[in-house]
Order: C-alpha cells, then sequence, then structure tokens
C-alpha cells in the first residue's frame, strides 16, 4: 500500500529511475567505465569477481596508471582496506 502511495505523490519524471533492464554486473560495469572520478571507478572491487569479467585489462592498466598517484596524493578513500581489496 505504501508503494503504491509512493509512486502515487510522486513527481511523474522520476518513475523512471526506479526501474532498469540493467543487471548488477552491467551497472557495475559501467561505473567503472563512466566513473566520475577513482573512487568511483574502484567500487568494482567491491563487488564479486564474476562482474570483472571482460574488465580485467582495463581494472589492470587503469591501477597501474593511477597506483603512484594515489600514494603520493593520499586520499583519503585509498586506506589499507581498499589497497588490499586491489
Amino acid at each position: 500500500a505504501s508503494f503504491a502511495v509512493l509512486f502515487n505523490d510522486m513527481d511523474r519524471n522520476y518513475i523512471r529511475t526506479f526501474f532498469s533492464m540493467q543487471t548488477g554486473k552491467e551497472m557495475n560495469q559501467e561505473s567503472f567505465k563512466n566513473g566520475a572520478t577513482d573512487q568511483v571507478k574502484l567500487q568494482i572491487f567491491a563487488v564479486t569477481r564474476h562482474y570483472w569479467v571482460g574488465l580485467e585489462d582495463e581494472m589492470k592498466q587503469f591501477v597501474a596508471n593511477n597506483w603512484e598517484k594515489w600514494e603520493r596524493e593520499d586520499p583519503d578513500w585509498f586506506d589499507d582496506v581498499i589497497k588490499a581489496t586491489i
């Protein structure tokens, strides 16, 4: 019932944001490929390796191209957990 009220009361322009035919794998791969920041792109390491299929070389290249910069700049998100995950 509350779900129906939500849809009834919401701006119709936003209903499309609740539905997608995109799979979790596709969403995560798109996030890696089109992520606005390095932090967003690195989120792919937090999901199952099955989502990485087809991106492995691109992911390796991305990390190789940026690791020294991350070490030098030391952003908050580049912590021991993400380093171990990578």
